[in-house]
């Protein structure tokens, strides 16, 4: 073992420390294993500094993290984490996830191992990779990254990263992680649940909403009701099928409004409260990321290829991949009919996705042929053509989620029902065709 001095040893520390960002105690201790393996000197600090300086990496913002990166270093505050328990290889593992936050956004991460990050804590992520979870972005903290807690003062603190500008409902999209604005609540729910300790508690879920749009809302501690207008701040925004939700929890600031002194309030009130459904035409919504609770009347053109006979989970209703849930993983499982299909309501064709329940609604038929077939074991085309000759054609009044991602424009379905003469509504639906192809043609 190659003999260095005390004082020797705290010059090279010192060296290390201005091209590292390393405390002195584990450099001296990652010093000392290397030279007690006979390691020289001069090769153990190259050691030490290209293990910890990741060469050719530098730190970058949030707004700067894509996809599919590699080996790069992140600093921020943890605005959010909590263990949770995976399967890797059928062994349990705890691994953290939280979101990371800093000047010029958010991020969610994934640390895959037990870490002793708490809320607040200022971090320097190293040599991390990325990856799109959900449709956000993913920081991966794996083996080979190291995570180093810092002290900065002058750095934002959690409650004042996530005080995000006010949007109006509308404004707030997939995207955001914490929404400010306000709204009125359209619809209250209270349900029952058995929380980590066991203890039966209750949490409230409805609808809130402006003048622009409505957004589902759930939050453990709730003392508003149908009607009241309410401001609220720091609300964390939880995405399901690509459609963000709020969520009001310990960080989130609420306050009622009072609607009383202005006129205006009022109404917006009594026009939110009492509003009626209206049929929308596909047209209006192209530049819509997302709507809720929307109502469009249309006629099925075409059923997609990959309609057909799925396996989902008794559990979440989610569909199973590779015979496992995404959430429960190998759990009791049933079978249902996934219809993908095209809707046309004369200014526009949207994706719509309808299950068994739908197609009871819509025919008979179709669900007593499907069921003779599965029974028979049929094959994919077998499915396609049973579907296309009972469905194409039809007239049909959807109600249910649009979504407007990358990939496609669809329909969320979750009520459906079929106007009982379709003749009247055809023709019209063919007239008004057949008169804007007149009109193009007139004028060439």
């Amino acid at each position: 073992m190659e003999k260095v001095k005390s004082g020797e040893l705290k010059k090279h520390i010192e060296e290390i420390k201005e091209k590292i960002e390393l405390n002195d105690c584990d450099i001296k201790r990652e010093l000392e294993d290397l030279i007690k393996y006979r390691v020289p000197l001069e090769e153990a600090k190259k050691t030490v500094l290209r293990k910890n300086s990741f060469a050719g990496s530098r730190t970058k913002n949030i707004d700067e993290i894509e996809p599919n990166m590699k080996g790069i270093n992140i600093v921020g505050r943890i605005i959010k984490t909590q263990k949770k328990e995976i399967k890797v290889n059928n062994k349990p593992l705890i691994i953290d996830v939280g979101v990371l936050g800093d000047e010029t956004g958010f991020c969610q991460f994934t640390c895959w191992y037990k870490t002793s990050l708490v809320e607040d804590d200022y971090v320097h992520f190293k040599n991390v990779f990325t990856n799109k979870w959900d449709n956000r972005i993913n920081v991966n903290v794996g083996k080979k990254s190291f995570i180093r807690k810092k002290s900065n003062n002058q750095f934002p603190t959690k409650q004042k990263l996530m005080n995000v500008k006010k949007k109006s409902i509308a404004e707030i999209i997939p995207d955001d992680f914490f929404a400010t604005s306000k709204g009125i609540i359209l619809q209250l729910f209270h349900r029952k649940f058995i929380d980590e300790n066991g203890t039966e508690s209750t949490y409230a879920e409805g609808f809130i909403g402006d003048n622009t749009a409505k957004l589902p809302f759930k939050s453990k501690i709730f003392n508003f009701d149908i009607g009241d207008l309410v401001y609220f701040s720091s609300a964390f925004i939880e995405l399901d099928d690509d459609l963000p939700y709020l969520i009001f929890d310990k960080n989130t600031k609420i306050s009622k409004i009072d609607q009383e002194k202005d006129e205006k309030l009022k109404k917006l009130r009594y026009d939110m409260v009492n509003k009626t459904h209206e049929i929308a035409q596909l047209s209006d919504l192209v530049h819509r990321i997302y709507f809720y609770d929307v109502l469009i009347e249309g006629t099925i053109l075409y059923i997609k290829p990959e309609s057909g006979f799925i396996r989902k989970c008794f559990e979440c209703n989610k569909q199973l991949e590779a015979n496992k849930c995404n959430i429960h993983g190998v759990v009791e499982n049933y079978t249902d009919i996934y219809v993908k299909a095209v809707l046309d309501d004369g200014t526009g064709a949207i994706n719509i996705v309808l299950d068994l329940k739908h197609l009871e609604i819509i025919s008979d038929k179709v669900v007593t042929d499907l069921k003779v077939e599965l029974n028979n074991d049929c094959s994919k085309d077998e499915i396609i053509r049973i579907l296309t000759s009972n469905l194409v054609g039809i007239n049909l009044l959807v109600n249910g989620n649009f979504v407007n991602n990358s990939y496609e424009k669809f329909l969320i379905v979750e009520g459906v029902s079929v106007p009982q003469d379709q003749t009247d509504y055809k023709l019209n639906y063919l007239y008004s065709r057949l008169s804007k192809l007149e009109g193009h043609l007139s004028d060439r």
